[in-house]
């Protein structure tokens, strides 16, 4: 079978032989300075290039040089760092690009129209491997109302295909919240040749100037989203959308290093759709989808079905090859393999990419470093800006105002903003946070936003419901450089607060705190509950996050 890519043994020779880790890593800082698509097998982390046409001076194979980047990490290396760049370095799109197989078979002598292409990526704790997938000649069919790959054979592996790690399509892992490949393609995508679409006359593309198909590809974006409304979840399913198309941008098609990629930016990017297959409400994240196809409407697949000119213009051209694109899962990021383990990540070109393109993409500045503040010596000087995520629905402080009263008795020079970031764009989040030097909540989504914090300054404040031993936000901080400190609170059940402001509990059905608790770790309802800090327990571990800030940058507080 032909692989999509380099050949299987010619992919692991040279990723073993010719892409030692230094120059990955090297690689992947160029990767931030915006080079064009790297060639086959390179290693090389592509950046999302601006919108526009692509620059005459330079070839696509032009790789920006800098020679005092080319010498080993500077940090050093971290007892995990082979997991660590596995999962967040160049090496996660390689392994991805290097275990990819075309699929659709002929069919009595006759080649299929169509061709479907999946990547497969082997990083998680399990066997099972995340995947997504390329259709080429794709369709829409009104009537069955799905997309049609003449596909009607798929390809069954041999032992040597098994052996290399790529994955038969029947097999492909099932995602959560009913995501994925395998879910879009039982779902929404049909694999046998049908009749040819007939297009009433009124809804041709020559009714609409548009009968003479044009010369570039179209790709049509297949997307089933988890529907969570979470800023972590959605925001993973972004990043593992950027990850797909980047293995796309550096696996050629045909096999080998001298084809064409499969998806070119900013060329490809004028001629994206993004297609919902699902009627969730657009949530705080949903305009980052418009980042891979920005010159086109984002529709909704009952839209398609109600109203033919919804459909997207390429699949009503007749003759347009049109491509479709099943990206990874969400629940398939690197990040979710590090969420109940502490790791010492460091090195994390592709967080770093994804963080640069959501600011770039609000068009909101970024800085790295601690916050700028006047130099001087007063202590009443509120050069210091603690910003509290206050959760109005589960997980919620108790007692939270007269807390943060006693806090900004205690420290004058601080700012204290209390802010229900649901109620904020995502914009309005990113530009809060990167004017924040201490950002503070209980366990839940909202801490997502330590990626966007000053690279390598600031602290973070987590508060954990009792017995939760959560890392991921850890693991977070410290790819990011930013201090990291946490404490767990009391779980209080819903319907067991007489008073939320005073946090005084009713003990319904049981005897004080410890029936509370005892309940609390029998159904282990952390994600409902809410949490309860005594005042010497939170002052504690706010003096301990303010105090590290004391002389970082132009600071200059005594300690005591």
């Amino acid at each position: 079978m032909l692989l999509r890519g380099c050949s299987l043994p010619a992919a692991f020779r040279r990723w073993a032989v010719s892409v030692p880790l230094a120059l990955l890593t090297t690689l992947a800082v160029y990767a931030l300075w915006g080079p064009t698509a790297a060639p086959c097998c390179s290693g090389m982390l592509p950046s999302w290039a601006p919108i526009g046409p692509s620059p005459s001076s330079k070839s696509s194979d032009d790789l920006l040089s800098i020679p005092e980047l080319s010498g080993p990490p500077i940090l050093p290396v971290s007892e995990h760092a082979a997991f660590c760049d596995k999962r967040f370095t160049a090496a996660y799109l390689d392994d991805l690009r290097s275990h990819a197989l075309q699929y659709c078979e002929p069919v009595s002598g006759k080649m299929p129209q169509s061709r479907l292409t999946c990547f497969h990526a082997h990083v998680r704790d399990d066997k099972n491997a995340d995947s997504f997938c390329f259709g080429s000649g794709a369709s829409w069919d009104p009537a069955a109302k799905k997309f049609r790959l003449d596909c009607p054979v798929i390809h069954k592996l041999d032992a040597n295909e098994t052996a290399h790690g790529i994955v038969p399509f029947d097999s492909i892992t099932l995602a959560w919240f009913d995501t994925g490949p395998r879910r879009v393609f039982s779902g929404f995508v049909s694999l046998a040749p049908g009749e040819p679409v007939v297009v009433p006359a009124e809804n041709k593309p020559a009714a609409h100037g548009l009968d003479k198909p044009p010369d570039k590809e179209a790709f049509v974006i297949l997307v089933k989203r988890e529907g969570n409304n979470n800023l972590w979840h959605s925001l993973m399913e972004i990043w593992s959308m950027m990850n797909s198309v980047d293995v796309l941008r550096i696996a050629r098609r045909g096999g080998g290093d001298d084809g064409i990629p499969f998806f070119q930016a900013p060329d490809d990017l004028d001629n994206t759709h993004v297609v919902m297959l699902d009627d969730y409400a657009e949530e705080s994240t949903f305009d980052l989808w418009r980042f891979f196809g920005p010159r086109n409407p984002i529709v909704k697949l009952h839209e398609m079905i109600s109203d033919p000119l919804k459909v997207p213009l390429p699949l009503q051209q007749p003759g347009r090859n049109v491509n479709i694109i099943v990206p990874l899962p969400g629940g398939s990021n690197p990040l979710w393999q590090n969420d109940w383990v502490v790791r010492d990540c460091r090195n994390v070109p592709l967080l770093k990419l994804l963080v640069r393109r959501v600011f770039e993409h609000y068009q909101v500045p970024r800085a790295v470093g601690p916050r700028p503040t006047a130099a001087n010596d007063n202590t009443n000087a509120k050069d210091i800006v603690v910003t509290f995520i206050d959760r109005r629905g589960s997980r919620r402080l108790l007692n939270q105002g007269p807390l943060f009263e006693k806090l900004q008795e205690r420290y004058p020079n601080v700012l204290i903003e209390q802010l229900d970031f649901a109620t904020l764009s995502l914009r309005d989040q990113l530009s809060i946070v990167q004017d924040t030097d201490v950002l503070v909540g209980v366990h839940g989504a909202g801490l997502t936003h330590t990626m966007f914090m000053r690279e390598g300054a600031g602290a973070v404040v987590e508060i954990q419901p009792e017995n939760l031993g959560h890392k991921g936000f850890r693991n977070l901080a410290a790819m990011m450089g930013v201090k990291y400190f946490s404490a767990q609170a009391e779980m209080v059940l819903p319907g067991e607060v007489e008073d939320e402001e005073t946090g005084k509990a009713t003990d319904k059905g049981g005897s004080g705190t410890s029936a509370i608790r005892r309940r609390a770790d029998a159904d282990k309802p952390w994600q409902s509950s809410h949490v309860r800090m005594e005042e010497d327990r939170f002052l504690a571990l706010m003096d301990v996050a303010i105090k590290s800030l004391y002389n970082e940058g132009t600071r200059n507080h005594q300690i005591v």
